[in-house]
């Protein structure tokens, strides 16, 4: 093998595992939103359930806050069909997986560093359409349609 291969073998290998890394931390940061709005959707519901049945609310909070609490649920609920975090972290689960198994063919086999590129260029292209499958990006919502294919590569 000439020095080139394996220089490029090396950069391709550099560059799945900083997108590793990069999938990794966006899908625990999408988890961990996800988990923390559904916890306060449901504390703000519970907050202001309590705070409306007690009798004195006068004396505990004023309407205007009360109306504010009571309203967070509605605001969790269009920021998470927005952004939809949970279907996002999911999305970078199997990212990661598959990265990996092009990480582990670079590693552990003789397969063609080009071969490999090739199949990294295209799990790119289609993990980053996916995109639009997600939330406010859901294909439903915009007049996407992706009919010309000019993969060559299939």
């Amino acid at each position: 093998m000439n020095s080139n291969y394996s220089e490029d073998r090396n950069n391709l290998k550099a560059e799945i595992r900083r997108k590793i890394t990069k999938t990794y931390w966006l899908g625990f940061a999408d988890h961990t939103l996800a988990h923390v709005f559904v916890w306060v959707s449901v504390l703000a519901s519970f907050i202001s359930s309590i705070l409306i049945s007690y009798e004195k609310k006068n004396e505990i909070v004023e309407q205007l806050n009360l109306a504010v609490i009571a309203g967070v649920p509605g605001l969790i609920i269009i920021i998470s069909r927005t952004f939809d975090f949970a279907k996002r972290a999911w999305r970078n689960s199997i990212y990661e997986i598959e990265l990996r198994k092009l990480y582990d063919l670079l590693e552990l086999t003789e397969t063609s560093t080009f071969d490999v590129a090739l199949k990294y260029r295209k799990l790119c292209k289609d993990f980053e359409n996916k995109y639009f499958e997600i939330g406010f990006f859901d294909a439903q919502n915009l007049d996407i349609s992706d009919n010309n294919d000019s993969d060559t590569t299939k």
